[in-house]
C-alpha cells in the first residue's frame, strides 16, 4: 500500500454498514443513492481532523458518502486524495483490467 511506504499508519475509520451494488454503469445520482447509508463510523471523531484516501475517483460519491458519515461521527475531514482517477466512460461495462503489483 502506497501510504505504508510513504511510512503513514492509516487510521481505519470507516465499516460496512451495508450492502450496496455495483457502482459500474451507475451515473453520478445513482452512484451516490447507490453509496448511502453503506459506511459507519467505527469511532467517534472529537474534533480529530483526517484525510480521506481511496484509490480510484470517478463521480465523488464515495468521497462524499465518507466525509458525511465521518462529519456526523465528529471528524473534521480536510482533504480527500484518490491514489488514481479514471475518467467516466459512457456505457463501459466489464470486469476492471487486471493489475499486478511489484
Amino acid at each position: 500500500m502506497l501510504l505504508a511506504r510513504a511510512g503513514v499508519a492509516p487510521w481505519r475509520l470507516l465499516g460496512h454498514a451495508g450492502a450496496r451494488a455495483d457502482q459500474r454503469g451507475l451515473g453520478r445520482a445513482e452512484r451516490a443513492q447507490n453509496v448511502r447509508g453503506s459506511m459507519r463510523a467505527r469511532r467517534r471523531g472529537e474534533g480529530a481532523r483526517v484525510v480521506l484516501v481511496d484509490d480510484v475517483v470517478t463521480t465523488g460519491a464515495t468521497f462524499d458518502e465518507a466525509a458525511r458519515v465521518l462529519g456526523q461521527a465528529g471528524f473534521e475531514v480536510v482533504a480527500a486524495v484518490a491514489l488514481a482517477a479514471t475518467a467516466r466512460h459512457s456505457g463501459l461495462r466489464g470486469d476492471a483490467p487486471t493489475t499486478r503489483s511489484n
